[in-house]
Order: structure tokens, then C-alpha cells, then sequence
């Protein structure tokens, strides 16, 4: 470089006088510069799996000179994967010294620390209460897959609860990771990162069945109503059914009027769904406050209906009922503890 001034440069010694710094800016006078050492060092970073080899860390600068700078300092990983060890390099960076960088010889440091840690999956998926806590693989979506058909799930996680709603791991269970992109994920942590499954209530259908009964006065069925879609583990008790009205007939409407879940959860396990039946039979017939000591006279016809045991004690079982046959007047004694029908 040669002179632009002379500066403060100043001549000295006996022979001073006989030199002047007059004319060095044009008589050739010049300098070699030569390039200052500029180093840039990549410094370890950690970071979970992303696919990508980008890192957050910020090399660091050795060897600026005064006013020069280096902006867009920049490192990466050699490799996307998971891992430890890895080495990190200086990808990026701008010296600003005026003269596009030449002024400095640059040299870069990798560092071989870096880390990047297989990412946690994030499982949710949905499916029925069947009184277990298993989560199938089969119902499971892995929210935060990067690596789309490369990476897969199979086994069976464990819930916290079997119960409806929506129920996070307790643990891993017999669950696996597989795919070329596998070993960037872990199973490790979705015990606690919000992975969960919601579980729906099952349909739970308790029908009533048919019934016959002699007129009580009540409405009480002695049927019990059918069970359909009960789950493994739980029970009913209680299971009972009744006659809309207790008035003799037929075509009578039995509902469903008594159960108990036992599921571990008051029921809340299930959607009850209760099926009516309208073929229920209340067959007339005496009773007892109907029965005195005393004897009257009938006229029965054919197809009457009475409650008649021929060894001769008042029976009300509908299997004792019978048809009287004739046709013309008979008589019907009522004795205290008896029914005696004759001519």
C-alpha cells in the first residue's frame, strides 16, 4: 500500500536535515499488509430431532480487528439424525472490514459435541369403552411424525384409567417404534407430554321380555330384561322389569324399571338404551278378600274363567286356571278355605 500522507512520521538523528518526508506520497514509498488471522470456532449444541440439520448455537470470533465485524454467524449438524457426538461447523457468517473480507485469513473449527435427541412421540387416538385400558396401536396416530411412512407403531400402550373420556399413558406397555426413521423418536416420555385417548361410552341395551301373570293388584313383572353389550369385568344387578298398569289384559307394555352398573365408574361407562316389550299378559282372577263364607248361586258360561284346584283349597298359580265347560246354571259354593263348583 503506498502513502497517502506522512502522517505524524517525523525524522530525527544528525543527518535529519539532510531527508524530508515531503514526497512520499509519489516516489513509490509503500507497505505490505498482509492478512490478519481470523478464526470462527463452532461451539456444542443440543437440540430434540427435527429433521433438520440446523443448529441454534453461535460460533464464537477470535482475531477481529477494531471497527471490523462478522455478521450471519451460523452453525450445523453434519446429519439430521439423533445422536451424540456430532460434529457441528461453521455454515455462515459476513466479515465486514471494508474490503469484503479480505483482510483476514480465515479459519474454521468444528466441534464434535453436538447432540440432537430423538423426539418424544405425541400419541392420540379414540376409540369405545371396553372395559380394559389398552390403547391398540391400531387406533393410535403419532401427531408429530416428521418422517411420514417411515416411521410406524405397533404393540399396545397402557392408560391411566379404562374409563370414558380422555384418559392419558401411564406407560409405554408392549408399544414399538419401527421404520427407517425409528431411532430419531422415543417412546420414553408420553407418559407425560399429553399423549392421550379418548375412550366413548359403549351402548348398553337392557330389554324386556315377555311376561304372564294372574292379577295381583301390582305391577310387578317376574321376568328379568335381556342384557346386550355388557363389557369384560363388569356387571348388572337389580335387573327387573314392570307392567304399565296392573289391570288384567293383554298386548300390556313391560318396561325396564330397575338395574344397577357395576363398572367401576357409576354407570359412566355406558349409553343405557331401554327397550320396552308389548306382549305382557295379566290373566284375571279371584282374591282373597274376595273369597267368604258363604254360598251363591252362578250362571257360568263356556269360557268363563275361574281359579279352581280339584282337590278343593283356593289355588291362584295361572297353571291351575281352567275353562268351565257347561252350558247351563251351576252352583258355587265358597267355603272358607275351599271353592267347590257343582250342578
Amino acid at each position: 500500500e503506498s502513502f497517502s500522507g506522512a502522517g505524524t512520521l517525523s525524522l530525527g538523528g544528525s543527518a535529519s536535515g539532510n531527508y524530508t518526508l515531503g514526497g512520499i506520497t509519489g516516489n513509490g514509498s509503500a507497505v505490505t499488509i498482509g492478512q490478519a488471522s481470523l478464526t470462527l470456532t463452532a461451539v456444542s449444541d443440543t437440540k430434540v430431532y427435527d429433521k433438520t440439520t440446523t443448529a441454534s448455537a453461535t460460533p464464537t470470533v477470535s482475531g477481529l480487528q477494531t471497527g471490523d465485524t462478522v455478521s450471519g454467524l451460523a452453525e450445523s449438524y453434519d446429519t439430521a439424525n439423533a445422536g451424540t457426538g456430532k460434529t457441528l461447523s461453521v455454515t455462515g457468517y459476513t466479515v465486514d472490514d471494508g474490503h469484503s473480507g479480505a483482510n483476514y485469513s480465515i479459519h474454521l473449527v468444528s466441534n464434535t459435541t453436538g447432540a440432537i435427541d430423538p423426539r418424544v412421540v405425541l400419541l392420540s387416538g379414540a376409540r369405545t369403552y371396553d372395559g380394559t385400558p389398552d390403547a391398540d396401536a391400531s387406533i393410535l396416530t403419532i401427531d408429530n411424525n416428521l418422517d411420514g411412512t417411515n416411521l410406524s407403531l405397533t404393540g399396545s400402550g397402557v392408560l391411566a384409567s379404562k374409563n370414558a373420556g380422555s384418559e392419558s399413558f401411564s406407560g409405554a406397555g408392549t408399544l414399538s417404534l419401527g421404520g427407517s426413521a425409528s431411532g430419531n423418536y422415543t417412546l420414553g416420555g408420553i407418559t407425560g407430554n399429553g399423549s392421550a385417548v379418548t375412550i366413548g361410552q359403549a351402548s348398553l341395551t337392557l330389554t324386556a321380555v315377555s311376561d304372564t301373570k294372574v292379577y295381583d293388584k301390582t305391577t310387578t313383572a317376574s321376568a328379568t330384561p335381556t342384557v346386550s353389550g355388557l363389557q369384560f369385568g363388569d356387571s348388572l344387578i337389580g335387573l327387573a322389569e314392570s307392567y304399565d298398569t296392573a289391570s288384567a289384559g293383554t298386548g300390556k307394555t313391560l318396561s325396564v324399571t330397575g338395574y344397577t352398573v357395576n363398572d367401576g365408574n357409576s354407570g359412566g361407562n355406558y349409553s343405557v338404551h331401554l327397550v320396552s316389550n308389548t306382549t305382557g299378559v295379566i290373566e284375571p282372577a279371584f282374591t282373597s278378600q274376595e273369597i267368604l263364607e258363604s254360598s251363591l248361586e252362578c250362571d257360568p258360561k263356556y269360557g268363563d274363567r275361574y281359579n279352581y284346584n280339584p282337590s278343593g283349597n283356593l289355588a291362584m298359580k295361572r297353571s291351575e286356571l281352567i275353562a268351565v265347560p257347561m252350558e247351563k246354571p251351576m252352583s258355587l259354593n265358597i267355603l272358607s278355605g275351599g271353592v267347590n263348583i257343582r250342578e
